[in-house]
């Protein structure tokens, strides 16, 4: 198993959290799952908005899918059309629940998945993720740890600190 590679990041607001996203819509290849975890308020939405934005998808039409569980946009990276999942396990009662809705299917197509409260099912998420741990320090301030699952190119989070002008750690 890989070790995951991570990295903390201050984020002094919303222009740094639609920062952070603009970034790894840039630099994350398009197969993987964007596992969002952390509180009520935190800015998982925020982020997939900014996300979404990010690959050409209006930031107005991507709402939280709390009660559709899965709201699915198409963008734009490199001149070639993106199917971007947003999913949200707020609501989803047990795993039972999850796998009738055909998330393994999901998972196996094209395209970015950005998935809200990962954190309730996270055996079922796909080896190959970024997760995103925030903590809500303040009343616009955040800090992000960003969580790599697979083996990915060794300098990519230091890279992300760098252009955030963040330190890391």
């Amino acid at each position: 198993m890989t070790q995951p590679q991570n990295i903390t990041l201050a984020l002094d607001g919303e222009t740094a959290t639609r920062q952070l996203a603009f970034l790894l819509a840039e630099s994350l290849p398009l197969d993987v799952t964007v596992a969002l975890i952390g509180p009520l308020g935190a800015g998982k939405t925020r982020f997939v908005q900014a996300y979404a934005e990010a690959l050409g998808v209006p930031p107005e039409s991507v709402t939280s899918p709390t009660f559709v569980l899965c709201q699915p946009y198409t963008g734009q990276r490199g001149g070639r059309s993106v199917a971007i999942q947003h999913l949200d396990w707020y609501r989803i009662g047990d795993e039972e629940e999850l796998l009738a809705l055909g998330i393994e299917e999901l998972f196996e197509s094209e395209g970015v998945k950005l998935v809200e409260w990962a954190d309730r099912f996270m055996h079922l998420l796909p080896p190959r993720r970024v997760e995103l741990h925030f903590m809500v320090t303040g009343a616009a301030t955040r800090t992000v740890r960003l969580e790599i699952q697979w083996d990915a190119p060794a300098g990519l989070l230091p890279t992300i600190a760098a252009r955030m002008g963040r330190p890391a750690s």
